[in-house]
């Protein structure tokens, strides 16, 4: 496929910047962390700074090395998230076929609980590709949780075991995925005029775990 003047080649390019100026801004983080004595700071921001620094090389080569497919792509993200931890045997994990999602064991007084998916690791054209895109990202994304819970609530993937015990007082529906922290209370203490205007102005007047984000809310 040929990217050059389109709106696919223009949004590669965004998105090449955008993971570019995050290595940036987490290596900054970083070395701020390390000067102050916070170590395992330092490091969880030096993983992410290096995670970023592989979106970015998957971004740049999808410019103009690799093939336009979805599969193509699918395929050469897992092998670079290889090559980043040093894992071998990325084509052999790419042609299984059979392994699916395992159930939830079981824990305390939570019993055994069925895998919500059954999606494979090789690609196929079965409908569930953006499943199987998410899932392998997902999994690459570790150790940024962050990242990685707004990619579940950008997408829908991958899907997750529902909470078993809702707290949010009937505000979250059962099963469905907390959508946002809500803004902690010493912020309405200390900041209470701005605090209700952004949740009036950015959040609709809703300020709870249900209320998405302005990227969320397709």
């Amino acid at each position: 496929m040929e990217f050059k003047g389109s709106r696919t080649e223009a949004n590669l390019m965004a998105a090449f910047s955008g993971e570019s100026m995050a290595r940036n801004k987490y290596d900054f983080y970083a070395k701020v962390a390390r000067s102050e004595g916070l170590i395992q700071v330092a490091e969880i921001f030096e993983e992410t700074a290096r995670n970023e620094h592989y979106h970015a090389k998957l971004w740049y080569r999808s410019l103009g090395k690799l093939g336009g497919t979805a599969e193509n792509l699918y395929n050469e993200g897992i092998r670079t998230s290889f090559s980043q931890w040093g894992a071998p045997n990325a084509d052999k994990y790419l042609s299984d076929s059979k392994s699916t999602p395992v159930k939830y064991p079981g824990l305390g007084q939570v019993g055994s609980i069925e895998s919500p998916s059954s999606v494979t690791v090789k690609w196929a054209a079965d409908g569930r590709e953006l499943e199987r895109i998410m899932v392998q990202k997902w999994i690459a994304l570790y150790p940024d949780g962050q990242e990685a819970w707004s990619e579940i609530r950008r997408t829908g993937y991958p899907k997750v075991f529902p909470s078993q015990t809702n707290r949010s007082g009937g505000v979250l529906p059962s099963g469905a995925t907390i959508r946002r922290v809500p803004l902690p209370q010493q912020e309405y203490d200390g900041n209470a005029e701005q605090v209700a205007k952004a949740v009036n102005e950015f959040l609709g007047g809703s300020d709870n775990c249900a209320q998405k984000l302005w990227w969320d809310a397709k």
